[in-house]
């Protein structure tokens, strides 16, 4: 499964949710394969960070502070626990999280039969027109299109693949495109 980034603007409206900038799209080069299979939120996401590694060193500014997550934390005191970061690479565990749980929810299931599930069931509510993102660190503004090649299934909607219980037969490849 391939997973690409979806920026959901740090609420919980879905209706404004485009994709991230840094999220690749296909088709494949060579084999023409659409990809994204299916995004998921990877903009400004939270998670464990290693503390005195080279990425929280160059970037202190991406530990949120402690107030974040304790009641009675220092507004000020950044974490020594967590670091923000965005990418496919924050997205995916996501897709792997939502994998596990229907996994586990019924073990007959097969690798093709859980994509599919998480492809069918993935949200699609995009913005129908192009949207132009300015980015202020690097001066540049970014088009996106939320088409087939950009947004692949849709965004994974967890609850709803976690509550479908068809078991599709066949496989679940990514489709190809033909010139």
């Amino acid at each position: 499964i391939t997973v690409g980034a979806v920026n959901h603007k740090n609420d919980w409206d879905p209706n404004n949710d485009i994709i991230a900038t840094y999220s690749s799209k296909g088709p494949t080069a060579i084999d023409r394969i659409v990809k994204p299979d299916i995004l998921a939120p990877g903009n400004r996401v939270f998670g464990y960070q290693a503390s005195g590694t080279t990425l929280v060193n160059l970037f202190p500014g991406n530990r949120p502070p402690v107030s974040m997550y304790q009641t009675n934390g220092s507004t000020t005191t950044p974490s020594q626990y967590f670091f923000k970061l965005s990418g496919t690479s924050m997205a995916a565990p996501l897709v792997s999280g939502a994998a596990a749980a229907l996994i586990h929810k019924d073990a007959s299931l097969t690798p093709d039969q859980v994509k599919a599930r998480l492809m069918k069931t993935a949200r699609r509510t995009f913005p129908s027109q192009t949207i132009s993102t300015y980015d202020s660190a690097t001066g540049q503004t970014y088009s996106a299109t939320h088409d087939l090649f950009t947004v692949g299934a849709g965004i994974l909607d967890i609850w709803a693949a976690y509550n479908n219980t068809e078991k599709p037969a066949g496989t679940a490849a990514s489709p190809s495109v033909y010139i």
